[in-house]
């Protein structure tokens, strides 16, 4: 290679142009994740109706009030469900 030679520098060399070993900061543990109210009632949703199922029931309203309802009865709950579960945890 037209006579020069690469070699990478010694740690001394590092050193005596004042290079310092970086050492990083520790990470913090993350904080740990708290679903939101929409995700609380949804999963307790899930727990009996599919996404599938509930649309069913909802098309189904006027034809099937008592099943509706029952589903609405449900929902209410999950939704009670989930405000007392965000006020455990505060």
């Amino acid at each position: 290679m037209d006579g020069f030679k690469i070699t990478n520098p010694s740690l001394e060399q590092f050193k005596s142009i004042g290079w310092e070993e970086y050492t990083p900061e520790p990470t913090p543990e993350p904080e740990p994740y708290l679903p939101t109210l929409e995700e609380l009632v949804e999963q307790k949703i899930r727990e009996r109706y599919s996404l599938n199922q509930e649309f069913e029931v909802q098309r189904k309203r006027d034809t099937e009030p008592e099943a509706f309802q029952t589903y609405y009865d449900y929902v209410e709950s999950c939704i009670s469900y989930a405000h007392e579960q965000q006020h455990r945890e505060e």
